[in-house]
């Protein structure tokens, strides 16, 4: 399990407690965090999807250019190089996305 799932478990477990013993203002704040937890969860899994679309952007990139090059690289091979070359650009641009994502001042 990861630690945001760890904390989600435990401030969920805490507002149960919280409300049991009628702390509802403790409830109120714990039901606070929990919000920023859930916040922290969606954006953790927009950058687990982002790095998955990245990685298979590259793999598709090297398929390309690798079947490209086995015969070496002529006109034809243009429009498949080109998609390469998306593929790389869209890539770069899920990477720059999760460094974003990442980053907290």
């Amino acid at each position: 399990m990861n630690a945001i799932a760890e904390l989600r478990d435990w401030i969920f477990t805490s507002v149960a407690r919280c409300r049991e013993r009628r702390s509802f203002d403790a409830a109120f704040r714990f039901s606070v965090a929990m919000d920023i937890v859930r916040d922290a969860s969606a954006q953790q899994q927009k950058v687990a999807r982002d790095a998955y679309s990245a990685e298979q952007s590259d793999l598709e990139a090297v398929k390309i250019l690798q079947a490209a090059a086995e015969d070496g690289f002529t006109n034809a091979d243009l429009p498949a190089v080109e998609k390469a070359i998306r593929l790389i650009r869209r890539s770069a641009d899920k990477d720059h996305a999760i460094s974003d994502a990442t980053n907290t001042p």
